[in-house]
């Protein structure tokens, strides 16, 4: 939870006996993420890992002040 969202990028997903796992870069490491964990600062959980990108619900402070959910997600980045 100490970098932002846009430093990670999914490169990949596992089924692992029927559960799914995103393959997230960050710095030039790998990292395995499953559903239920957290990243980014904004207090973000892992809510769904797909073949094309991972979703994140997010919780930031609004205008007036108030604490909200949002959806974030992290798509799948093409092999180049």
């Amino acid at each position: 939870e100490a970098y932002p969202l846009d430093s990670f990028s999914m490169v990949g997903y596992l089924d692992k006996r029927g559960s799914r796992v995103a393959l997230v870069r960050r710095g030039g490491l790998i990292y395995q993420v499953a559903e239920g964990m957290h990243m980014g600062q904004n207090h973000g959980k892992v809510i769904q890992i797909a073949e094309h990108a991972l979703s994140l619900r997010e919780t930031v402070q609004n205008s007036l002040g108030e604490w909200v959910h949002r959806e974030a997600v992290l798509p799948l980045q093409e092999a180049r």
